[in-house]
């Protein structure tokens, strides 16, 4: 069954097509992955250097919503920036494929753990293979 779900991963992966996705937080978390994978490393977001655009966030008209907010002149997310973090090394390694690294690795690990723990209390194969697939 962990054969037959590292093939299903796989396949999905494959699928990856880039500049792609969706996410409910209007992309800020995607900023911060841009911005960490170009070496600038800081919590607040680098939105952009072109003067007429600062304008316009500046008076609001930016489409961050409620997931940014202004604080001594420097845009905060209200997400954590430890995934960003650690996911823009394969950002900048592997484009926009790299983005998926982490939940596919966290994914097999959790396959892996309740693999191990329903063994440990000797369920049959047929059942765990049924938990794992569900």
């Amino acid at each position: 069954m962990l054969a037959a779900g590292l093939i299903f991963l796989l396949g999905q992966l494959s699928q990856v097509r880039e500049d792609v996705y969706f996410t409910g937080d209007n992309g800020v978390k995607m900023l911060l992955v841009e911005q960490f994978a170009a070496g600038v490393f800081r919590v607040d977001v680098s939105l952009t250097d072109v003067s007429w655009v600062k304008t316009l966030w500046d008076r609001g008209l930016y489409p961050l919503g409620d997931f940014a907010y202004l604080v001594d002149g420097k845009r905060h997310i209200v997400f954590p920036y430890v995934f960003p973090l650690l996911t823009a090394p394969f950002y900048a390694l592997l484009g926009f494929p790299g983005l998926y690294v982490l939940p596919a690795v966290a994914v097999l690990i959790t396959w892996l753990s309740c693999d191990g723990v329903l063994r440990r209390v000797s369920v049959g194969n047929g059942w765990r293979s049924l938990f794992l697939a569900s």
